[in-house]
Parts: structure tokens; sequence; C-alpha cells
């Protein structure tokens, strides 16, 4: 879909991790660092529409870009959201996990991400009210990213 712009090749361009089915990109406006976005690389809305082998995936995928961050940004915590539907919180209608890496003390509440992330107006801009990534600093965190990719897939 054109106007899906998760389906454009500019979000394409800047994945830092793919397979045949997903790709995962940093957040133009990250509610903390490290934020990122798994996307599926076919167009779909819900997860009801995942196919098996497409939900037979993506847990293994998550947990690779996990691996990721975990190392680019020195944590073992996580938060994972899946906002499906509109009234979820879902503002771009098609699939996509946000994985938000977490340290101690990086916002007042634990919780408080939730509140940053219901704010999205838009998954790609993401907010207004965040601060949004130059490019060249998204070409940055994203260089920096496959780099630390390309090291664990040689684990």
């Amino acid at each position: 879909m054109s106007c899906c712009p998760f389906c454009l090749d500019a979000a394409r361009s800047l994945c830092f991790f793919e397979t045949n089915l997903f790709f995962a990109i940093y957040n133009q406006s990250p509610i903390l660092p490290g934020h990122s976005l798994i996307v599926s690389k076919r167009h779909l809305q819900s997860a009801v529409e995942l196919t098996q082998e497409e939900s037979q995936a993506l847990f293994p995928f998550i947990q690779k870009v996990m691996l990721i961050l975990a190392k680019a940004f020195k944590t073992e915590s996580f938060d994972i959201s899946l906002q499906d539907g509109l009234p979820a919180g879902q503002t771009v209608m098609h699939l996509h996990v946000h994985v938000i890496p977490r340290v101690v003390g990086d916002l007042a509440n634990p919780g408080d991400w939730y509140y940053e992330l219901e704010k999205a107006d838009n998954a790609m801009i993401d907010s207004f009210t965040r601060p949004k990534l130059e490019h060249w600093q998204l070409i940055e965190i994203t260089n920096r990213l496959r780099i630390v990719s390309n090291e664990i897939q040689k684990l």
C-alpha cells in the first residue's frame, strides 16, 4: 500500500535487522533510547491476519531484536507492545511491535512508557510531543545497530 509509511522504501531502507517476514527499524521519535519497531513485510493490520509461518517467526524475531538492542543500549530489560486496532491505540494500520529498552530510573514510573506511546499520532513521525530525530541521527543509529546485528548473527 503506497500510503502506508511502513510499505514505503524509505522505511525499509532504514532497517537494521530483517528476515523474509519482518524488519526492524529505529523509531524516529523514541520514547527512550533504543525504541525500535518490528514491522511485518507483508501489509496486514492485525495479528489475527498473521499466517502460521509469520506467527511462529514473530517471537524469535523479537528475541533477536532484543539481543541487538541489549548489546547496543547496555540493558537486559524491555517493554514490548503490540497495539492491535484503533481502540488499542494503533495509529498506523500496519502490524508493528514496539520494543523499548529499559534501564533503572529512565522514567519516573516504570509504566510511564505507555502514556508516552499513547501520544503517538503516526508511527513514523510518532508524536508532535516527543522530539523527532534528525535524519542524520537516524542513519547514525541505524548504522550502529546494523553493526551490532552483524556481530550477533556471527555468534
